[in-house]
């Protein structure tokens, strides 16, 4: 299942459940002030960006690794886990999902607990 949200505070803190041994994903619209529509906010262009998804256990899924697909101009960040990524996972950890943009800091975009239940 993915879940689609649209934020512009960062870190955005959000709660995550999943099942060990299944898929899991969503989508995030990053989005910030748009100078040329004053009070309105538009997608961030994320091309030439990478991203990283980092567990408290020290596992980390990358957008080099296809498990973070950046959607450019749209702005949107898919996390797209498969069954083999959340197999055997059990209890809640930390996590952090980062933008690093081509020159300059990264950019903690979300975080919060990640609980992975007893799955199929």
């Amino acid at each position: 299942m993915t879940h689609s949200l649209t934020f512009d505070a960062l870190p955005v803190r959000l709660h995550l459940s999943a099942y060990a041994g299944a898929g899991f994903g969503y989508v995030l619209t990053y989005e910030a002030d748009d100078p040329a529509h004053p009070g309105q906010q538009a997608p961030v262009n994320l091309t030439g960006y990478t991203a990283r998804l980092d567990l408290a256990d020290g596992t980390s899924f990358t957008s080099a690794a296809g498990k973070i697909l950046l959607g450019g101009p749209a702005g949107t960040v898919t996390v797209a886990l498969a069954a083999g990524d959340t197999a055997g996972r059990t209890g809640s950890q930390y996590y952090c999902l980062w933008l690093v943009p081509p020159a300059g800091e990264p950019v903690a975009l979300a975080d919060g607990l990640v609980s992975f239940n007893r799955g199929p």
